[in-house]
């Protein structure tokens, strides 16, 4: 989860190829740097004759990278939640999904934003008269490449409504979270002006300073980068995913 930070440091002791370096892991053999996993796979095959090797490390490296999360967030005392996407089907078949992003919530830093993101995760709110408060089958209204993904439309999906769970829009509860994380990641609200947080949300693809002191955030993605990055390359119409993607499932992390 700290992985950037790790990655930082290691560009300043070993520069070069790392410069863009784009993987969320990377090995390390004696002191130095081989590359990504599948570096280490080609290992294992030449080397050491495991003719298996990429089948089972990619297998047993994607379920431990799970319970290792899910054991970091635990330990850090913070919520998490998860929204798990869906793609439309254009053939008239079943929905396929489309991936699953963790996001762990700094509720330290704004207990009411978070408050409000959860419950409209969990959908125990309720309906707020026709509006049902909760974040199930929401759209991805709008995708800006290298900038940000937005949803949280629960009222039709277009993108121009926003509910929040409290009966209104609820102020800028703090702006100490910034947008310049390089991988992107970083959660917060989307709105027209100071004050207005409801229901709408953005996941940033990319740095985007200019959101800084504007934007609350207060989340990021600790599981799904390689969705993140799936939906940055997706097509788009008129900035709107196509075809469409939703949020088929949603809630709080065990």
């Amino acid at each position: 989860m700290e992985f950037q930070v790790l990655l930082d440091d290691l560009k300043k002791e070993q520069p070069g190829d790392l410069f863009n370096y784009a993987f969320c892991h990377i090995c390390i053999r004696d002191g130095k740097i081989i590359g990504s996993l599948m570096d280490l796979v080609e290992i294992a095959i030449t080397e050491f004759g495991i003719e298996d090797a990429e089948i089972a490390n990619t297998m047993q490296f994607g379920k431990e990278a799970i319970v290792k999360t899910s054991e970091a967030i635990k330990l850090n005392g913070r919520p998490a939640v998860f929204l798990e996407l869906f793609e439309t089907s254009t053939n008239g078949r079943e929905d396929e999904v489309y991936g699953k992003l963790v996001i762990e919530l700094f509720d330290n830093i704004c207990p009411k934003a978070c408050e409000n993101f959860m419950k409209l995760c969990t959908g125990e709110a309720g309906n707020a008269g026709e509006v049902t408060l909760n974040y199930k089958n929401c759209p991805l209204h709008r995708l800006v490449h290298d900038g940000w993904v937005q949803s949280g439309d629960i009222v039709d999906g277009s993108g121009e409504n926003s509910r929040s769970v409290f009966g209104d829009l609820f102020e800028d509860e703090s702006f100490s979270v910034e947008f310049g994380e390089s991988r992107g990641g970083i959660v917060g609200y989307s709105n027209p002006g100071p004050h207005s947080n409801g229901s709408q949300f953005f996941i940033t693809l990319g740095p985007c300073e200019w959101m800084n002191c504007t934007k609350v955030g207060f989340g990021r993605l600790v599981q799904g980068y390689d969705i993140l990055r799936k939906l940055n390359d997706a097509p788009s119409k008129n900035q709107r995913p196509s075809p469409n993607i939703y949020i088929g499932s949603c809630g709080l992390m065990k």
